[in-house]
């Protein structure tokens, strides 16, 4: 990421709504706003985990953040991955509230 112009990502961050419950633990969120989460090809054992998966990320929408996934693949291809998280950037940022006034909280 910081090889295309990238924001530093910030690792790990734990995603909580606004009564503090957790949402979810992100691989990196960049800008406060956009997420990127690395998918391997086992992070899925069964139907259960993927739809449980999806759900996961639509709360994450619903509070605000553009969501971008990345596999193995996308790293041959470091350009392009890079150019897309990027738009997901500029999107993330277009749409985010004023400090203060989002409803997503991060956690320690």
């Amino acid at each position: 990421m910081a090889n295309h112009g990238l924001p530093k990502p910030e690792l790990q961050v734990e995603i909580r709504d606004a009564s503090g419950r957790l949402i979810a633990r992100v691989d990196s969120l960049l800008n406060g706003a956009c997420i990127v989460e690395f998918d391997g090809a086992m992070k899925y054992g069964d139907a259960k985990d993927l739809v449980a998966e999806k759900w996961r990320e639509d709360r994450l929408r619903a509070l605000g953040f553009e969501v971008v996934r990345v596999g193995r693949p996308d790293l041959d291809h470091p350009y392009t991955t890079a150019t897309r998280i990027g738009e997901a950037v500029v999107r993330a940022h277009r749409r985010r509230a004023p400090v203060g006034a989002g409803p997503a909280l991060r956690g320690p």
